[in-house]
């Protein structure tokens, strides 16, 4: 998923749930993500998020998150060198991850993993001004995915793909900004949530 709004409130949501690569649903592949806006600093209102998903996730037990954690890190940090190595090849500067950027981001993972926050960008203006709180920015904006049934190794190949052919998605991977952080989760169900939150700070 991908939301922000660029100076002001210009342009519309992209789509209320646009799926990695087939439209509205989920693809066959169980990678999932859904296209929105991005915020600017003292933008009007953010757009609303779409209708969270019904269906409730339980909790992961803190044994299984402490397990997980490695495995989870290694998947942060090659999409983040993914998502840099498209926008050199694009002739962009590469992003500076940031962890304060990427805990914020890991707490929306977890949050729509635990059942907290349907999948999609709920809580995001929440999220923008944690962001500022830590990082004041001019601009920021976030791409969510969730993927299940796929191999943990492939994950990271599969979201950025997904998100640059995804126009809402790949407008954020190719935006100005300079700072980025990435948050994974897992569900209880093994399902991988995804955040990544781009930051042009002020």
């Amino acid at each position: 998923m991908s939301r922000g709004i660029r100076g002001g409130l210009t342009g519309a949501i992209a789509a209320a749930c646009a799926c990695v690569a087939i439209g509205c649903g989920p693809s066959d592949d169980g990678a999932e993500a859904a296209a929105g806006v991005e915020r600017a600093a003292g933008s009007a209102e953010a757009p609303r998020a779409s209708a969270p998903e019904k269906t409730q996730l339980a909790a992961v037990g803190a044994g299984a998150k402490a397990s997980a954690r490695p495995a989870l890190a290694a998947m942060e940090r090659e999409i983040v060198a993914r998502v840099n190595r498209y926008r050199r090849s694009e002739g962009l500067p590469a992003l500076s991850s940031d962890a304060r950027i990427a805990e914020i981001a890991r707490g929306h993972s977890r949050a729509m993993a635990a059942g907290k926050s349907g999948f999609g960008h709920g809580g995001f203006r929440d999220r923008s001004k944690a962001v500022d709180r830590k990082v004041p920015y001019r601009r920021v904006a976030e791409n969510v995915a969730r993927h299940r049934r796929r191999a943990r190794s492939e994950i990271p190949a599969v979201a950025v793909d997904g998100w640059v052919g995804s126009w809402g998605h790949r407008r954020n991977i190719e935006g100005k900004f300079t700072l980025t952080g990435v948050g994974a989760a897992v569900g209880s169900d093994g399902s991988i949530y995804l955040t990544q939150i781009f930051v042009a700070p002020r």
